[in-house]
């Protein structure tokens, strides 16, 4: 499966480590020095369940990524407007949005940016 993370923090970083660890096809959106750091050393993961390093594509445009089967949307709620241009060439006939946002309310200002169903919204606890 093709998958792309917008928003490739603490938990995007996370659950696209895990996503590329399985064996699927993943690419990270990310910026400034968490970017250049998985560029540079891989995707590192420190986890209960166990510390592995994933080679994994970082980028910080999304222009180049192509359509894909899933988008997991882990921006900042406040950014959510601003990472919508980014989120459109990520997008096909089929590709699903997961959104994973601080915000019990976001996924639905996502979902009327995007005009369309593509949206599922989601809830995730990340214990640190």
């Amino acid at each position: 499966m093709s998958v792309a993370v917008l928003g490739a923090g603490a938990v995007g970083g996370y659950l696209g480590g895990l996503l590329a660890h399985a064996g699927n096809d993943v690419t990270l959106i990310a910026r400034g020095e968490q970017l250049r750091a998985i560029q540079s050393n891989g995707l590192q993961v420190r986890s209960e369940r166990g510390d592995f390093t994933v080679q994994v594509r970082a980028t910080d445009r999304t222009d180049g990524v192509g359509p894909v089967d899933l988008v997991l949307f882990t921006v900042k709620t406040y950014q959510t407007q601003e990472a919508v241009p980014l989120l459109r060439p990520l997008l096909g006939e089929g590709t699903t949005v997961l959104a994973l946002q601080n915000g019990a309310g976001s996924w639905e200002l996502l979902q009327e940016s995007l005009e369309g169903g593509r949206v599922v919204p989601g809830a995730i606890y990340i214990e640190a």
